[in-house]
């Protein structure tokens, strides 16, 4: 709509061209934001906006000049190409986030590991790192007349599970 106002305010005699870069803004976005099918819808959106608004004849899909016809074609490609691109950027933004905290996880544990003095602490320390990478809590269950059963979140075991599973 700006575009249009644009068109028929100021006389820019290459205002195509300008809408066509505004245009595959447009895709790039859509193609970072939520992916590659709204890239592509957004890629064939902006060739029939491109066409029906700023080639001749005016306010139609019907484009008589074959330059503006290879003009739309490498618009689209490009268009396709670049929401491609981006889409792919996207995808290894969120592998290197989630690589990143899975390396501070990692980190945490090695450093709790470290400063771990009795058995209690390695315990907890191993059963925290396993609760929160797989995403539920864990019991770490020692052999039978060693240490007690604790769960990932310092709460203890039910004492009847307790006796049955230290075969008491």
């Amino acid at each position: 709509a700006a575009l249009m106002v644009v068109k028929y305010s100021i006389a820019l005699q290459e205002i195509e061209h300008l809408s066509l870069l505004i245009y595959l803004a447009v895709v790039v976005l859509a193609a970072t934001r939520w992916g590659p099918m709204p890239a592509i819808i957004a890629a064939l959106a902006a060739g029939g906006a491109q066409a029906y608004f700023f080639y001749p004849p005016d306010f139609s899909f019907k484009v008589d000049d074959p330059h503006n016809v290879l003009h739309l074609m490498v618009f689209v490609l490009v268009a396709f190409a670049t929401g491609n691109l981006a889409n792919r950027l996207r995808r290894e933004r969120d592998l290197a986030q989630a690589r990143e905290a899975e390396i501070r996880g990692l980190y945490e544990f090695s450093r709790r590991l470290a400063s771990g003095f009795t058995a209690d602490d390695l315990i907890s320390a191993v059963q925290d790192y396993l609760s929160n990478t797989l995403g539920r809590p864990t019991i770490m269950v020692p052999p039978p007349g060693s240490l007690g059963v604790l769960l990932a979140d310092g709460i203890g075991l039910p004492s009847a599970s307790a006796r049955t599973s230290l075969g008491s």
